[in-house]
């Protein structure tokens, strides 16, 4: 136990740390206010650079979740096949609460360029892929590379634009994304016409081409703030406890939300020792963040502002919805309707092309009118929650309605997924945009690899029970005999195409256990879309909290390219 001496030696540390923070800010405002970024075409390659790196960040999941199913028939998943996506976001958590910290030691530069080389080598590990291991680790590896590049592109672009434009630039920024809304489409096309493999081809591709541009026309300069600090203070102040225990228990927890009622059961020891554990080394975190770290992975002085806040609590559950509905839409439009690769597709395009124009609209919206923030977010919040909520109506035969509601729904999680960190990063103190930016999305990644956890867990349970039983019903209504039902639904489920040439299952029997198999991954998908609302409801009166920004959004530059 620390003794009164040592509690009183870290409390004048921490306040002396704090008072330097603030020293230093109230020297520079005067010079950072007159910076003003000098454009060139140099300086506009670099920026594009960095979009670039937003959007390749992205690539990976995309192309991991429009063809699934293909790549987890070609790699013999079996009952670990969440695992591949969920080893992406988890992955893309894990490094960047010291995104910041890394930044400042190496430098932006370095980082993005290493970061951006490492989604290349993730993605030429899945595209190679031939087992399970190999394609989690490829999917690890990508997602790690992706995190980093993703926050240190949105921490790049918000750096070099006045503070009131950032909402702007954070738009631009997104709408680059927008030739991807199809994601599913060149998926299915790709998987039927050529290979799924393509989809990482294409992603090696286009983060090839950014490496180059980053390699030869991004040059930041570093910030005032930082130049002070040497890279032996900044080691001192990594707070490695603290991420060493975030990192374990969220990764510990995950591993039982992902096994309860799927390979263990929920009353196993292995499930109850990694769920016990992984909830008591996230208290652990808490309690040494608050009461010991000197310089916490999570900075205090964010909690100071409400806006952050509440900005980190939305960016959480968006992230649940946004994760969840771009894993789960093709599941559901491959399963539930009975339709060509093309047809998927195009059902697809509606949630991920929605979810760009909302973030782009929404960004524009918070630099357009500040004063207005909690109705723009709240009113993302209330279209997410309705309308992911109102998927519960889908069934196989109105695939209209659901591709009418996803695409809504997307609205609402795009006006939440970029706008949410743009306002956290518009309140934040300038020596904190990176680390802004790195929580906001570990937040989001969190939240999204925690729901999709949940989701998938009770998609699983819901489908293992209602499948067979469903199968039967149907086929028995075509006019199965009831001795067959085991034998059939069995061979249905295994090896379907063994049955067109048995001539005991006629037709109209394999037409109707068909039928019964959609209704089944409708019936169950349900579930899903009614567990989001509870989460949707506490994201709209969070929204509603967030409050006045306007005082923030100033013409102050915070820092330049050369």
């Amino acid at each position: 136990m620390d003794s009164a001496q040592d509690i009183e030696i870290k409390h004048v540390d921490r306040v002396n740390f704090i008072e330097n923070v603030d020293e230093r800010s109230k020297t520079s405002d005067i010079a950072e206010s007159k910076m003003q970024m000098q454009w060139s075409l140099k300086t506009c390659i670099a920026a594009l650079a960095l979009t670039m790196t937003y959007t390749g960040s992205q690539m990976p999941l995309y192309f991991v979740a429009g063809p699934l199913s293909y790549i987890l028939t070609d790699t013999g998943a079996g009952a670990r096949a969440s695992w591949i996506p969920v080893s992406y976001t988890l992955a893309a958590a894990i490094p960047v609460p010291f995104g910041g910290y890394l930044q400042d030691i190496f430098g932006r530069r370095a980082i993005v360029l290493c970061s951006s080389t490492l989604v290349i080598v993730g993605a030429i590990l899945i595209g190679t892929a031939h087992s399970f291991p190999h394609a989690t680790a490829g999917s690890t590896l990508a997602g790690f590379g992706a995190g980093i590049a993703e926050l240190s592109a949105l921490a790049g672009i918000n750096e070099i634009v006045p503070i009131r434009a950032r909402g702007y630039s954070s738009a631009l920024m997104t709408a680059v994304a927008l030739p991807l809304g199809p994601y599913v489409l060149y998926a299915q096309l790709l998987a039927t016409k050529a290979t799924w493999r393509w989809g990482m081809w294409i992603t090696c591709i286009y983060q090839g081409i950014t490496v180059i541009l980053l390699l030869c026309f991004y040059f930041p300069t570093k910030h005032s703030m930082i130049k002070s600090d040497s890279t032996k203070d900044i080691v001192k102040k990594l707070d490695f406890v603290g991420g060493g225990l975030l990192i374990t228990g969220s990764t510990t927890f995950l591993v039982a939300l992902q096994s309860g009622g799927n390979t263990h059961a929920w009353s196993s020891a292995y499930v109850l020792c990694c769920l016990l554990f992984g909830a008591a080394t996230l208290a652990g975190f808490v309690f040494w963040e608050v009461r010991v770290a000197t310089y916490p992975v999570f900075p205090r002085e964010l909690f100071d502002r409400r806006v952050v806040q509440m900005a980190f609590l939305i960016s959480f559950v968006a992230g649940m919805n946004f994760y969840s509905l771009t894993n789960f839409g093709p599941v559901y439009f491959s399963n539930v309707y009975s339709s060509s690769p093309t047809t998927i597709g195009i059902r697809n395009i509606g949630f991920p092309t929605a979810c760009i124009v909302g973030a782009v609209m929404c960004n524009t919206l918070i630099s357009r009118y500040p004063k207005k923030i909690h109705w723009v977010l709240g009113g993302s919040c209330v279209l997410m929650t309705t309308f992911a909520g109102g998927l519960i109506a889908g069934n196989p035969h109105n695939p209209r309605l659901t591709a009418a509601f996803s695409t809504l729904a997307g609205l609402g999680v795009g006006g939440l997924i970029v706008p949410a960190s743009t306002v956290a990063i518009i309140a934040s103190p300038d020596d904190t945009i990176a680390t802004t930016a790195a929580w906001t999305l570990a937040i989001r990644v969190l939240g999204g690899t925690i729901g999709y956890s949940i989701y998938y867990n009770i998609f699983v349970n819901k489908l293992q029970a209602k499948l067979p039983a469903l199968i039967a019903e149907y086929a028995i209504s075509a006019g199965l005999p009831i001795e067959q039902v085991a034998s059939f639904v069995g061979t249905f489920l295994t090896a379907p195409a063994e049955l067109g040439s048995n001539p005991n299952f006629s037709p109209t029997i394999l037409a109707s256990a068909a039928e019964g198999m959609r209704w089944a991954y409708s019936e169950s998908l349900k579930y899903v879309f009614i567990t989001s609302v509870p989460f949707g409801v506490l994201a709209i009166c969070a929204a509603f909290f967030v409050g006045d920004v306007s005082k923030y959004m100033t013409d102050k530059v915070v820092a330049n390219l050369h």
